[in-house]
């Protein structure tokens, strides 16, 4: 694993200017930044859009539905503990050419560790996939689908824990009330297809064909599960469109009969009968949070689960802030210091600008 000693502030505040050092990594949408806020001395991780961007594929819309997202999760923080499984944004903030969120800086994302890091990836999978769960449940009790559920969302903190970001593709309910186990609540194309429930990609072939809802953000889960309980390779579930589609054709011709769906046969009968059923192509028959939580593979063999007590342990965990890349120990041509646009400016964009209320 990467190794370094880096000094995190206490601070979480995120007030500027920031001193950027270098590049973490590149979405389709978005450039995150490692950067370090001056007048704390914290590192941060800026995700960082261009204002060219805004007319481009919703990209505007998606920025301020992500930002709604973040205030909604900062609103609801003493009634859904498992929040702390959440990302959480500090601050939002524009430049003249850019729109850029403020957030605690992260050791890596699931992707990269299973990429990376199999063996720590397979020690850590029962907690990081009950956390995991826990905050797709927080989601959906405030009222939200996250809808792009997939390795490269799903962060690690310094304490070793899961957070999940990216909250661009989410539906949110207009009040932060839990979302019904069974209701439809969009006809929208939204999230990666390699992730994407049978009920959403009905309706690239067939538009408003069939409405989604909470269970999507489970069968996303289910693909993840596979691929985490999966190594050295860490293969995903499905690589296409039309490999989805042929898991549902399977599944037809099978119906009521014994045995596997083939790629699920290396993972042993505890752990294919979790997967096979968060992936069940019929969404209303699939596991829930309440089922994923009584779920065999979760049990510790004493009376006790991963599930017990996960928010609490989750906190108290030492912080390994020595696992944070070294930024301050590298070399850069020239010191770059971007500064918040304050309103009124011509370049400045409405609503785009947030900062969470501090206790």
């Amino acid at each position: 694993m990467p190794g370094a000693h880096n000094v995190v502030p206490v601070s979480k505040e995120a007030n500027g200017p920031f001193r950027m050092w270098r590049k973490l990594s590149s979405g389709g949408f978005a450039t995150a930044m490692a950067a370090e806020d001056l007048a704390s001395s914290r590192l941060i991780c800026l995700k960082v859009f261009t204002k060219t961007q805004l007319k481009q594929g919703g990209t505007e819309e998606s920025i301020l539905k992500e930002i709604e997202v973040y205030k909604r999760l900062a609103s609801s923080k003493e009634n859904y503990p498992g929040d702390i499984f959440l990302m959480q944004l500090d601050r939002s903030f524009q430049t003249r050419k850019l729109i850029c969120f403020a957030m605690d800086l992260m050791l890596w994302d699931l992707s990269y560790c299973m990429d990376n890091e199999s063996a720590y990836c397979g020690e850590n999978a029962r907690r990081w996939s009950a956390q995991l769960a826990i905050g797709i449940n927080a989601l959906h009790r405030m009222g939200i689908i996250h809808r792009d559920i997939k390795p490269g969302n799903i962060l690690i903190d310094i304490q070793e824990n899961v957070k999940i970001a990216d909250f661009g593709l989410s539906f949110m309910k207009k009040e932060p009330k839990r979302l019904h186990k069974n209701w439809g609540y969009s006809y929208e194309v939204s999230g990666t297809i390699k992730f994407m429930a049978p009920e959403i990609l009905r309706n690239m072939d067939e538009p408003y064909s069939e409405t989604h809802g909470a269970p999507v953000d489970w069968w996303a889960f289910g693909c993840v599960l596979y691929e985490l309980l999966s190594p050295p390779e860490h293969k995903t579930l499905f690589n296409s469109e039309d490999d989805i589609k042929a898991y549902v054709a399977w599944n037809k011709e099978n119906l009521g009969k014994l045995g596997l769906y083939p790629a699920f046969l290396q993972l042993g009968e505890i752990k294919a009968d979790l997967v096979k059923n968060l992936v069940d192509v019929v969404a209303p028959a699939r596991y829930r949070f309440k089922d994923i939580a009584k779920h065999e593979y979760f049990s510790n063999g004493d009376g006790t689960t991963e599930f017990g007590h996960a928010c609490s342990r989750a906190a108290q965990r030492e912080e390994q802030s020595d696992l944070l890349p070294s930024f301050r120990d590298e070399q850069t041509e020239k010191v770059t210091i971007w500064r918040p646009l304050p309103p009124g400016r011509p370049e400045h964009i409405a609503e785009m600008d947030w900062e969470r209320p501090r206790p």
